[in-house]
């Protein structure tokens, strides 16, 4: 028996032993010691409790006690359930909330906590980690995310699968990537220990580039299609591509646009699927960008079997495949690639390298297992919906009044309802009196420092709530918006579409018409104003003639007068 404890530790030894001694009455500290390989005062010592282990021995020297600290890791996981995961600042304020209640600061002066404080509290709780957050867009984070929204989409891809017998190899997801040439990645560099903080030069380039990439369940990729923003195409351009199927197009602002989207899809995607086909029909899963969507790109692909299935709106970061697992890795190899040739090439980056730097990134990145994690993650291929529904966020409507806490102490795990009513608190007390051992004041004690906490907490939480609440009322009301469904491309959207454009047309052409003939009576009227105010001109002519006419002849007729007087 010896030998299966020879790759522990000491203290997990000891740690055995003191508990093999407790809970079989018949092993001794001299027998525990031979089976442990320790000395027996030891464990004589640490029953006594002369003694601690090294982890109990600091908990004195903790600001937060166990209980404590086990708590706010509770509400640590609940907030990142509810899609609202807390940082350094709002976990140091619940601390201090806890520390508060303990022992009440005059108003102003907050309890102290070391700069290393959070570090410390992660490595006694491995259950909670640091990471950096991924930024999401509003109109993704504001939206309402159901679940039958999901469910709907993941049935529409099987019954389209089914209904058009399409194989596993003859589904794709393409997406747009787009890069800043000269711009890198934040990266770890190693600097003197009196300095502050590292500069690390960069190109500087923020020409933009798009990269159409596209992938296929059983983990191919195709060619790319890079985009660039020129006016001509350069023969040095495509004398760095490593595969000859690949593309590059120019546009005069480096994106897609709908010629170039429909472009890509007649002269690459088709190509290149139509050499592998497999059955019948093809699938493409893409967003609803507009370049996707236009009447010709529908009736191609109509015309080539090709089934279009949109993702629903603002979801690409759950259900796109390439944007979930590729491109994120993607963007971190280039910027490497970008930072060797800051460091080893003293020159700007051309267009040219960028070819060569992007190319190493993709062969790093699409492999493989790579694709075919991507399409495992977003639940497609095999068919998994829980896997994306589980992430959505359970975010509380209202102030979580009673939040239920899972608490374990002694190993037995107690489920408690925060913030409930006083009579619930005192059973719940009761309950965990009943299953601790030990002295009735270490129970209560641990009872109050868990309520404590566990309040303190409830307390900031509604603080926070309430305060969001004042602003919204006090700004603009917004409705919260709901996605969409996804959607299939099919020949009826296509007549859809041409319809809705002809109608377009037509009331662009009655709406031309209306302002045409408004024009013509506007100039009509004009010319009507403008003869009247002609023959309004003549008129006051004539009668300034007529009466300087006959202020002449009255004077001629007065000299007249005197001559022959």
């Amino acid at each position: 028996m010896a030998d299966a404890f020879a790759n522990l530790t000491l203290a997990e030894r000891i740690e055995k032993a003191v508990n093999a001694c407790r809970q079989d009455s018949q092993m001794t500290t001299r027998r525990a010691a031979k089976i442990f390989k320790i000395a027996s005062s030891t464990i004589s010592r640490r029953l006594r409790g002369i003694t601690q282990s090294k982890k109990l021995s600091g908990v004195e020297q903790q600001l937060l006690s166990p209980v404590e600290e086990r708590t706010l890791v509770k509400w640590v996981i609940q907030y990142y359930k509810w899609g609202l995961p807390l940082g350094l600042k709002q976990l140091r304020q619940f601390a201090a909330a806890i520390l508060l209640r303990k022992s009440p600061q005059p108003q102003g002066n907050d309890p102290y906590l070391g700069k290393n404080w959070h570090q410390k509290l992660l490595n006694r709780n491995p259950q909670i980690k640091r990471v950096i957050a991924r930024g999401l867009d509003r109109t993704r984070a504001s939206a309402t995310l159901k679940t039958e929204t999901l469910t709907e989409y993941f049935e529409l891809f099987n019954s389209l699968r089914q209904e058009y017998k399409i194989e596993a190899e003859d589904i794709y997801n393409m997406d747009e990537k787009g890069f800043l040439m000269g711009v890198i990645q934040q990266s770890h560099v190693l600097i003197s220990v009196a300095e502050k903080e590292a500069f690390l030069r960069q190109d500087g380039n923020r020409e933009w580039v798009s990269i159409i990439e596209t992938i296929e369940v059983t983990g191919e990729p195709l060619p790319s299609y890079i985009i660039f923003k020129a006016a001509y195409q350069q023969d040095s351009w495509f004398e760095k591509l490593n595969n000859s199927s690949s593309k590059i197009a120019t546009s005069s602002k480096g994106w897609t646009d709908n010629e170039l989207g429909l472009l890509w899809l007649k002269q690459h995607f088709e190509v290149e699927t139509a050499k592998r086909q497999r059955g019948e029909y093809r699938m493409l899963l893409l967003d609803g960008h507009e370049s996707h969507c236009t009447l010709e790109f529908i009736e191609f692909a109509v015309e080539k079997k090709i089934i279009l299935l949109v993702l629903p709106p603002h979801t690409t970061h759950l259900l796109q495949p390439l944007d979930v697992a590729i491109f994120q890795p993607l963007s971190k190899y280039y910027s490497v690639e970008l930072e060797t040739h800051i460091r080893e090439k003293h020159y700007w980056l051309e267009k040219d390298d960028f070819i060569v730097y992007y190319q190493t990134a993709r062969e790093k990145t699409l492999q493989e297992r790579n694709i075919l994690s991507a399409w495992r993650t977003t639940g497609l291929v095999p068919c998994n919906p829980q896997v994306v529904i589980s992430k959505l966020p359970n975010r509380p409507v209202t102030s979580p009044e009673a939040t239920q806490i899972q608490l374990i102490l002694n190993g037995s795990p107690i489920d408690l309802l925060v913030g409930a009513s006083d009579d619930y608190i005192t059973k719940a007390t009761q309950a965990i009196k009943d299953s601790m051992t030990g002295s009735p004041a270490e129970h209560t004690m641990r009872t109050i420092e868990y309520l404590n906490a566990s309040n303190a907490i409830l307390s900031k939480t509604n603080a926070q709530l309430v305060a969001t609440a004042r602003v919204r009322q006090q700004g603009k009301k917004s409705k919260k918006k709901t996605l969409g469904k996804a959607r299939l491309l099919s020949k009826e959207a296509a007549a859809a579409k041409r319809a809705e454009i002809e109608a377009k047309e037509a009331a662009e052409i009655a709406h031309k018409a209306a302002i045409g003939q408004k024009k013509k009576a506007q100039m009509l009227k004009k010319a009507q104003e403008e003869a009247e105010k002609a023959e309004r001109a003549v008129q006051r002519a004539v009668a300034k003639d007529t009466r300087e006419t006959n202020a002449e002849m009255g004077r001629m007729a007065k000299i007249k007068q005197c001559l022959f007087a």
